[in-house]
């Protein structure tokens, strides 16, 4: 019986270890796609520890739910249909529950409006300091971020022209999404703008920046930024209309990494009680990317 015990333990060592070394050699072979400009991605292959305790996180993870489904339970019994999108922007890993269900987007189009018009800005068309009613655009675009203005909202939107802020996203891959006729858009597109934003590739990095700096004075923060601790920083815009509640956010983590979160819903009840059910989910996808590291 030692004999035979001792055999299926030199297997299993023997499997083990040509499963390491595959594991080792994918995680050194993988070279970021995109350089984070906010905070430089780091890596740990010089760290034998920090490899070995991946290794087995590596192993361990198939028997762990994934966190699609983890989202999926939270969301379960909840009222409404919900879309979630979720995004670490180091590591590539994602979390998708009806990505590509259209809802009504409510204030999210706001971003679209932001990204075109500091494209104008760096195209020379529009400058922050021009004159509109008793402000400027500089604090139009703020005030329309900030607080969700919706009279700054539609006076950037007429001036910019819907169609081709529809056309810019269109171009930016947001294919489901709708300004023109109604507005109309999915947990994915939304998605991907926010991506761009936070990978700097928004027009510019300059300009990525300075939307991000927009979105960090957000003022409406009972969703998903409500149970997150101060040390995360969160740049997000909200949106809601009727029995509509979103949010969309870029979370920057104590580590310097940081991932994107878009949470829309439809006929999910009254305000606190939807907007409850985002802060919960975006409070679970925090606490699992806080306990990867």
């Amino acid at each position: 019986s030692k004999l035979l015990f001792v055999g299926v333990l030199v297997v299993f060592v023997g499997t083990f270890l040509a499963i390491s070394s595959r594991i080792v050699k994918m995680e050194s072979d993988k070279v970021p796609k995109v350089y984070n400009f906010i905070s430089p991605l780091s890596t740990d292959s010089a760290n034998p520890r920090k490899n070995f305790g991946k290794i087995f996180g590596n192993l361990l993870s198939v028997f762990k739910p994934s966190l699609s489904q983890m989202i999926e339970k939270k969301l379960s019994g909840a009222k409404g249909t919900y879309g979630v999108v979720v995004k670490h922007l180091q590591s590539g890993e994602e979390a998708l529950v009806n990505k590509d269900e259209p809802f009504y987007m409510a204030s999210l189009y706001k971003l679209m409006v932001m990204e075109l018009f500091y494209k104008s800005v760096n195209e020379g068309k529009l400058t922050f300091n021009v004159p509109i009613g008793n402000s400027t655009w500089g604090e139009a675009i703020e005030s329309m971020i900030t607080v969700s203005d919706n009279l700054a909202g539609k006076s950037l939107g007429d001036t910019l022209g819907w169609d081709k802020i529809e056309a810019e996203m269109k171009a930016l891959g947001l294919t489901q999404t709708v300004l023109t006729t109604d507005l109309r858009s999915t947990p994915r597109d939304i998605a991907i703008l926010l991506e761009k934003i936070g990978r700097g590739q928004a027009v510019s990095q300059e300009a990525s920046r300075e939307m991000i700096s927009l979105m960090l004075k957000q003022r409406l923060n009972s969703r998903l930024p409500k149970y997150l601790p101060t040390e995360a920083k969160v740049a997000h815009k909200t949106g809601e209309f009727d029995m509509n509640r979103h949010d969309a956010v870029i979370v920057f983590l104590p580590d310097g990494t940081s991932y994107i979160i878009v949470v829309m819903s439809k006929d999910s009840g009254l305000d606190a009680e939807s907007s409850e059910v985002i802060a919960q989910v975006s409070k679970l996808v925090y606490e699992y990317f806080s306990k990867k590291e």
